[in-house]
């Protein structure tokens, strides 16, 4: 899942920077010098600096719980900026549509890809900690008086219960005292969780 935040925080940059190049490499000049240098149109600043922005709001919704706002946000700036960047009054020499088009709707499904990701990583259930052991049934190992010790979940713990227990008794976990499980005898015979 680390190698897939990667991807999905530098995709948008990596995109543009590639759309870019290509659109330098496919408007050089014929220069009769040994040097080809890549024919772009003035650069707006306002466009520039939305594209930037547009840039920075998406690598900043992998690190804000904005639930896509954020991201959002930044593809439209993004796109706006695409449109603003070449300031020329001819429009031939400006980003085509299908450019603006093709680079929004990539950003858009890696975004829509990051949160199927986190939303199927939310539905599952918790495997560790204190919500992992609430209610798990495990069996007492040893007893005396109102503490022992009891395996659950693949582990031996120090326990406490009111009631008297005793060694081979299947319990179940009602809460947790930091290192200690307080425990219930269990009444009924169902299998361990």
């Amino acid at each position: 899942m680390h190698g897939i935040g990667r991807l999905v925080r530098w995709f948008p940059a990596a995109l543009l920077a590639a759309t870019l190049l290509l659109l330098g490499g496919a408007a050089t000049q014929g220069a009769t010098d040994a040097v080809v240098r890549p024919a772009f149109p003035p650069v707006s600043e306002v466009g520039t600096a939305l594209v930037l922005l547009g840039l920075a709001l998406m690598v900043a919704e992998a690190f804000l719980p904005s639930f896509g706002v954020v991201g959002v946000t930044g593809i439209a700036a993004l796109s706006v900026g695409l449109l603003l960047i070449f300031d020329t009054p001819m429009p031939d020499l400006g980003l085509p549509w299908p450019a603006i088009v093709a680079i929004a709707v990539a950003a858009l499904a890696v975004l829509l890809f990051a949160f199927l990701l986190i939303w199927r990583a939310y539905r599952r259930p918790v495997v560790t900690g204190e919500p992992a052991l609430i209610e798990r049934t495990g069996h007492v190992v040893s007893w005396h008086g109102n503490h022992g010790q009891v395996h659950v979940h693949g582990e031996n713990w120090r326990a406490q219960s009111d009631t008297h227990l005793k060694a081979g008794q299947t319990v179940r976990v009602v809460a947790r005292d930091e290192l200690v499980l307080i425990v219930a005898p269990l009444l009924s015979s169902s299998p361990q969780r």
